[in-house]
């Protein structure tokens, strides 16, 4: 951007050189005939169709990651919420399934970004961390540990409806399996090096070359600043491409476009919400009455 501009001074600079020195050094016969109307107005469509494709591919790739964490939330809600519909679980077994639903989106987020640090699971045992360590895909090792947990709903024969209640938070595991491998799809095939290069060349190419054009077209002093705002507004079109394009944050020079943290703290704060007592629904039956804590007061009342 700053070469752009100085180049346009200079250029425009030229124009301002005294008659006594032009006769001395006069201009090559060429520049009496140059014009760069045609081959720029045949180029600038080339160029928007190039600016527009990249943008309209990186925001695909930035749209399809947020739908993925899109699933991923809702789909942890769910199992959340399924866990109330057990009938009398054993006491480990219901914050054994919340501990590892709460690792799981952790892991999903270090798996996209490729990194790995156990200090992250906070809600993991040691033994936990040890299985966690052995294993190369983190957020599989969740779904195959959640499989077993689920499992065992179905042997059980306490559980009324176990084979329905199985195939529901079965298809809930099933979505999370998804999500890995569309974020995986997303985060390990970047764009094509060599349609982003041939973009940046054309670009870069179009926009030194543009002071020779605007320097026929307007006024010899507004060609530099013309020449700075047209070149900054493509090469920003062309910067946020490649920003956007990699919306789960793998490298480190570019910014998280998807706050994953966040999203994260959001899982972990909706079921630890699920798993405490509903204190909204004390005194409250469902039968259309009052529960006894809660109807002395109302029954002095008409309504």
């Amino acid at each position: 951007l700053f070469f752009n501009f100085v180049w346009s001074c200079g250029l425009v600079a030229l124009c301002y050189i005294p008659l006594d020195v032009q006769e001395i050094f006069p201009y090559p016969p060429v520049f009496d005939k140059l014009d760069l109307y045609v081959p720029f107005g045949m180029s600038s469509g080339i160029l928007g169709i190039l600016l527009a494709f990249r943008s309209n591919q990186s925001y695909d790739r930035f749209w399809q990651g947020r739908q993925i964490w899109v699933e991923v939330i809702s789909t942890e809600r769910s199992i959340a919420r399924c866990l109330r519909y057990l009938d009398n679980p054993d006491d480990e077994y219901v914050p054994c399934m919340r501990r590892w639903l709460l690792t799981f989106p952790v892991a999903l987020m270090q798996h996209l970004r490729g990194e790995r640090s156990l200090s992250e699971f906070t809600a993991l045992t040691d033994q936990d961390l040890e299985l966690m360590e052995q294993s190369d895909n983190m957020p599989i090792a969740c779904l195959m540990v959640l499989t077993e947990l689920l499992n065992t709903v179905r042997l059980e024969p306490a559980q009324r409806s176990s084979d329905l209640l199985w195939w529901q938070m079965d298809s809930l595991l099933e979505k999370l399996t998804h999500a890995i491998g569309a974020g995986e799809a997303i985060a390990g095939t970047p764009v094509p090096l060599s349609y982003t290069r041939h973009t940046s060349r054309l670009l870069s190419l179009w926009t030194i070359l543009c002071p020779l054009v605007l320097i026929q077209a307007i006024p010899p002093l507004a060609v530099p600043f013309v020449t700075l705002v047209l070149s900054w507004t493509l090469l920003a079109t062309e910067e946020i491409g490649h920003i956007i394009e990699e919306p789960f944050g793998i490298h480190d020079d570019r910014p998280n476009i998807l706050n994953l943290d966040r999203y994260c703290e959001i899982i972990a704060n909706d079921i630890q919400l699920m798993s405490a007592t509903n204190v909204m629904l004390d005194g409250y039956s469902f039968k259309g009455k009052l529960a006894p804590s809660a109807s002395t007061d109302f029954k002095k009342k008409s309504f």
